[in-house]
């Protein structure tokens, strides 16, 4: 079984994998985890500290409009181009469209003349 079969049955149990320097801890439902999956995780070891390594993601990030460190979670990932922003650019960055917009039909109704 490979290491991302073997995290994806432990997942489906409701054991989480904890990595700590030099060593694999779990919390599991009580009775849930046997030998055989003490087993499992034993002979993928590396493998699976990798595949760990690899799903970890920062807990903070930097917003790429203003540079603002805040929460992951709290950051809004633009689809077109992966950049992440705050709420608060995010707003404004949605306030500027709106007004773009508003002015684009001003100059429509006034002939294409200057607003």
């Amino acid at each position: 079984m490979s290491a991302a079969q073997v995290l994806a049955e432990l997942r489906r149990r409701g054991i989480e994998l904890i990595v700590e320097p030099e060593r694999v801890r779990y919390r599991a439902p009580a009775g849930v985890m046997t030998p055989e999956l003490r087993a499992l995780i034993a002979d993928c070891r590396p493998a699976l500290l990798a595949l760990l390594a690899s799903e970890q993601r920062p807990r903070s990030a930097k917003c790429d409009s203003c540079g603002a460190q805040r929460l992951r979670a709290n950051l809004t990932e633009d689809e077109d181009d992966g950049r992440l922003w705050c709420p608060e650019c995010l707003y404004r960055r949605h306030e500027d469209e709106l007004n773009r917009r508003r002015v684009g039909r001003r100059k429509d109704a006034m002939g294409g003349a200057g607003a």
